[in-house]
């Protein structure tokens, strides 16, 4: 709690967690409000608790095994981004944060180009998550990242039958927790 508590505020009401990231040595230090914690423990006893970038990163780590090239994956949920960066399975940089609009989105996503020295014409991104493509996100990545895709599901990730014609990027940061579990 007090290694948190240097870089965010942790509520009187809230626990610490931590997930340790596979083959990173690193570990990613959260807090959860208690009464959550409390239902999830009481509901499912033999539950293990993860944040969402710990299993991000980790089948992130899985997919990236595939390429030597520098590129970016960018998953959204809510008003939230979540955007890792890797070269084959090092992971280069991770971070999350809220955005207000479409903008602050892909000004704060051009940053990250910019202090990683990426280029904007040949840096692959991959999208998944809370996106669709009439949306305003959706126009400025085209416009500015002519090398994203939305995330195609890797072979380790079985969506079965009833998923068939759905937008299954969608639904990638759910299916992540199967496969870390």
């Amino acid at each position: 709690k007090s290694y948190l508590q240097q870089t965010v505020e942790v509520a009187e009401t809230e626990q610490v967690f931590s997930d340790k990231i596979s083959n990173t040595g690193m570990h990613n230090i959260y807090s959860v409000p208690t009464n959550v914690s409390n239902y999830l423990n009481e509901q499912f006893p033999s539950h293990h608790l993860s944040h969402l970038s710990t299993v991000l990163i980790e089948t992130q780590s899985k997919i990236s095994i595939q390429s030597e090239e520098k590129h970016l994956f960018v998953h959204l949920i809510d008003s939230r981004a979540y955007i890792s960066a890797f070269q084959h399975t090092n992971l280069l940089f991770f971070n999350s944060f809220e955005y207000k609009s479409a903008k602050d989105f892909i000004y704060y996503l051009l940053l990250i180009f910019d202090q990683l020295n990426l280029s904007q014409e040949t840096t692959p991104v991959a999208l998944s998550g809370q996106l669709v493509e009439d949306a305003e996100i959706y126009r400025l990545l085209k416009r500015y990242l002519p090398q994203f895709n939305f995330l195609e599901p890797p072979a380790f990730i079985n969506y079965g039958a009833k998923m068939e014609g759905h937008s299954k990027y969608m639904y990638f940061g759910v299916l992540c927790l199967s496969i870390t579990a």
